[in-house]
């Protein structure tokens, strides 16, 4: 059982290898049209868009309602730093 185990791996190894050595051996585009690539980059595009997981709604405004607060709060620490900094 155990050799049988063994020459399996052996096989799947060996045709993995063919495989990688065919693909080597094709030849190779020196330079593909520039309309193919950029159709390929959209369409990649258009499949990562249909996999974002968009938020909803009230969490977006919560979202947004935080960053304007500590936005608001970064700005009076930093106004009072100036406003003491001044003084001294």
């Amino acid at each position: 059982m155990d050799q049988s185990k063994k020459t399996l791996i052996a096989q799947r190894k060996a045709e993995k290898a063919q495989k990688q050595q065919a693909e080597n051996n094709k030849p190779k585009d020196p330079k593909k049209k520039f309309s193919y690539v950029m159709k390929k980059w959209f369409f990649g595009l258009g499949k990562e868009f249909k996999r974002i997981t968009w938020p909803t709604k009230s969490k977006l405004v919560k979202d947004f309602l935080i960053t304007i607060i500590i936005a608001a709060l970064f700005v009076v620490v930093f106004l009072a730093f100036d406003q003491i900094s001044a003084l001294v």
